[in-house]
């Protein structure tokens, strides 16, 4: 028997992977279509040569599965083939690098280096007026320079070709997802005229900075932003094994400033985008780092490293969103104590609403000066919601040293909890249906379309209609509603 079940899992692994959807480049070569599938070489690495295309001409690119439901990078990439007229791709099936290079939270698209071009930096540095480094080919793909940045601080920058025809020098850049149209690469010096090594691996799909950062740190967190210039002079303190925390101190209490917590090499950053705060009255402010990407608590952001702060108690908080068109604020929050702002409101039409928490000003100068997006940070995305039915209530709660946020909706909205047979009255006429829902979920459902089983039949309120709701059921019905 257990030969025979052997043998099946293999007979079915081998038959899965004979069946894999394999990669294809895809883009302005080919109509974006799957005539250039690529070969896989390892279980990571898959590659492949698009041939006979113009050597003269730029085309946009993206390493995708059949249905596009995957395709790297984010931004589409823009390459000229060789001088033959080819192009060779390299794709890398893994999501997450501990190696040093970024991208290093997404799959990889490398390619071969065509020898028609070279590469040069642009930045702030100098306002992006001209290039501030030309890069030296080492061979095999590799590009390398050496920058000495004259002042400390945060600089945004790209590789960008050197545009061999002179007409259009942005029209190939790499940035920070490897592709064209990338957001700006980021890099943070802490010492005067710091020498910063700047390193692109175009068959590895990869770029890393070396240097910047200065020397290797006592612990591995810091508080870095305007109030430092982004060094590592504030260091944070373990509290356990997620939380580190630490107090800037002795700053302007009238000024605003962005912030970051990261390690030296910025390798691990909250949040995403920079942050912005005023500091308490005194001049200080107590950050905190919670080094964990996988959240299961219902806030957000779930899937990133949350940074808080303690509420400097010099502002409040408003909702500003789209239920209005962002003309005025549509909601007033109100303190709770302890860092935690929460407020309700009734929104009339259902629909998908983008909205931000926002400071209320205490000069009225500058309204989006402090603002909370869906990554905590002051520049990120807008947050969103969905509401399902007309006048749904909607709480949102924001919880500053937990740098975190959320927006709840009564999803059972226009639900009777504990009417089970769904005609709008918890009743004894709800039992048989009850027990339905209980031994046959799917054959309640059919007899009720239209009506939400847990919103009905979750009489404990713990996600699942099962024997744990018999006795609540039975409590409810004598009260006449659900506790």
């Amino acid at each position: 028997m257990r030969n025979t079940l052997l043998v099946a899992f293999v007979t079915a692994s081998l038959a899965a992977a004979a069946t894999a959807q394999p990669w294809y480049a895809r883009g302005e070569f080919n109509g974006w279509g799957l005539g250039d599938p690529l070969t896989q070489v390892d279980p990571v690495l898959w590659r492949g040569t698009v041939s006979g295309i113009d050597p003269f001409t730029l085309y946009e690119y993206k390493i995708a599965n059949d249905d596009f439901s995957i395709a790297e990078p984010g931004s589409n990439g823009r390459i000229q083939p060789d001088a033959n007229g080819d192009v060779t791709f390299l794709f890398y099936d893994q999501e997450t690098w501990t190696d040093g290079w970024k991208p290093s939270d997404k799959r990889r698209v490398g390619y071969m280096d065509p020898h028609q071009y070279g590469w040069e930096i642009m930045g702030a540095f100098n306002g992006w007026s001209a290039p501030v480094l030309t890069l030296t080919d080492q061979g095999n793909g590799l590009w390398t320079g050496d920058l000495t940045v004259a002042d400390p601080g945060r600089y945004e920058w790209k590789f960008r070709w050197t545009d061999p025809a002179g007409l259009d020098p942005w029209a190939i850049s790499i940035g920070d997802d490897f592709g064209n149209s990338a957001g700006n690469n980021v890099m943070f010096t802490t010492n005067p005229n710091q020498v910063v090594t700047l390193e692109l691996d175009l068959p590895g799909g990869r770029w890393r900075i070396l240097g910047a950062g200065g020397g290797g740190p006592p612990l591995p967190y810091y508080a870095r932003g305007e109030f430092n210039n982004w060094s590592l002079t504030d260091p944070l303190s373990q509290i356990d094994p997620v939380l580190w925390s630490a107090t800037v101190s002795g700053i302007d209490p009238f000024l605003l400033y962005e912030y970051q917590l990261a390690n030296e090499g910025w390798d691990k950053t909250a949040p995403g985008s920079a942050g912005k705060i005023q500091p308490d009255p005194n001049g200080d402010i107590t950050f905190h780092f919670y080094d964990n990407e996988v959240w299961t608590d219902g806030w957000m952001p779930d899937s990133k490293l949350r940074a808080g702060y303690d509420d400097p108690g010099q502002f409040a908080w408003e909702i500003m969103g789209s239920f209005n068109g962002w003309s005025d604020p549509v909601l007033s929050l109100t303190d709770q104590g302890n860092g935690l702002w929460a407020g309700d409101l009734l929104v009339a039409d259902p629909n998908t609403y983008e909205w931000k928490f926002r400071w209320t000003d205490p000069t009225g100068q500058n309204l989006w000066a402090i603002s909370i997006g869906d990554d905590f940070g002051n520049a990120a995305a807008n947050n969103s919601l969905t509401t399902t039915v007309s006048d749904q209530s909607v709480r949102f709660e924001l919880d500053l040293p937990g740098g975190r946020w959320r927006a709840i909706t009564d999803s059972c909205a226009g639900f009777v909890c504990g009417d089970a047979d769904c005609d709008g009255v918890f009743n004894g006429g709800d039992i048989d249906s009850f027990f339905v829902a209980l031994g046959d979920p799917a054959a309640w459902q059919a007899a009720h379309p239209g009506c939400d089983l847990l919103c009905l039949t979750d009489i404990n309120h713990d996600g699942a209609t099962n024997g744990g709701d018999i006795d609540p059921f039975f409590v409810a019905l004598g009260l006449g509603m659900c506790p």
